[in-house]
């Protein structure tokens, strides 16, 4: 499948979010999950759906599912920002995390 991924990194986002329809265009599958409230950046009330955990054997990073606008397919929030600290040179285009700089 080729499909672009669009990704915000959102240093005042308290978690990780995930559009729902994003998952099942990637898994191909429902996803669902115990319902919650959340406060967006606007000040209004969202909802989410669920939460998934996406990682590997050696990170796991949980995402808060929920509508997202069509401008982004997820959100990386405070809890992405702490475990990667990642480093950005948006002049050099330099960028990596704090484990590649030994």
């Amino acid at each position: 499948m080729d499909r672009t991924t669009k990704i915000m990194v959102d240093s005042g986002a308290s978690a990780n979010f995930v559009s729902k329809e994003f998952l099942v265009d990637i898994f191909r599958t429902p996803v669902g999950g115990a319902p919650a409230s959340v406060r967006l950046a606007d000040g209004t009330c969202g909802r989410i759906s669920g939460e998934i955990i996406i990682g590997t054997y050696d990170e796991f990073l949980p995402f808060k599912i929920m509508p997202l606008s069509d401008s982004f397919d997820a959100i990386l929030g405070q809890p992405w920002l702490t475990t990667v600290n990642p480093l950005f040179q948006l002049e050099t285009g330099i960028h990596g995390n704090s484990r590649d700089s030994g």
